[in-house]
This record gives structure tokens, sequence and C-alpha cells, in this order.
């Protein structure tokens, strides 16, 4: 396998596991909302709710991160694309510097 392929490979499962934490997360809150309308455990009902609202932020919270490690591994593949970095990254004088580099 090339490095590229296993970029690739590397894209695909995160790309998974991104869609499936973000499910399962959503999932739960949904049954939670449920829960609490419905309240089909009688005056219980609430604290079940509040335990699943809860523990529904585990999943989307470990969502959330991998959306960021998988926007970095996107982004690094861009610049290995290009070779280089795009116009107005940080650091460079020109268009995207909103640095002090302004004159008055």
């Amino acid at each position: 396998m090339t490095g590229e392929d296993e970029r690739e490979d590397a894209l695909a499962s995160m790309k998974l596991r991104y869609r499936r934490l973000m499910s399962a997360g959503l999932v739960m809150l949904l049954l939670a909302f449920a829960i609490v309308i419905l309240k089909p455990f009688g005056v219980y009902s609430l604290w079940v709710a509040l335990l699943l609202f809860a523990s529904s932020m585990l999943p989307l919270e470990l969502a959330r991160r991998s959306a960021r490690t998988l926007a970095l591994l996107m982004l690094r593949n861009e610049e290995s694309v290009y070779g280089r970095k795009r116009d107005g990254a940080r650091g460079e004088k020109g268009v995207g510097n909103r640095g002090g580099n302004r004159k008055a």
C-alpha cells in the first residue's frame, strides 16, 4: 500500500466512526426527549431521561473530536496535493493576514 492509499483508508474509517458516533448520540437525545414527553416510567421518567441526556453527550463529544481530526487530516492532504500552503495562510503577508501589519 502506498501512502496515498493509507490516507484514503484512514479518512474513510474516520468518516464512518464520525457518522456512527453522531448517530448514536442523536438517537440517545431523541430517546431522552421521547421519555420526557411520553413518561413511560411515571415519576422516574425524568430521572431516566436525565441519565440518557447526560450519557448522550459522550458519543457527541467523541464525534466532535473525530470531526476535528478528520478536518485536520483533510487539510494536510490538501496541502500535500498542492505542495504548498494556500495564499493568505497564517503568518504570510497579504490578503489573508488579519494581524497588525496594516499601515495607518
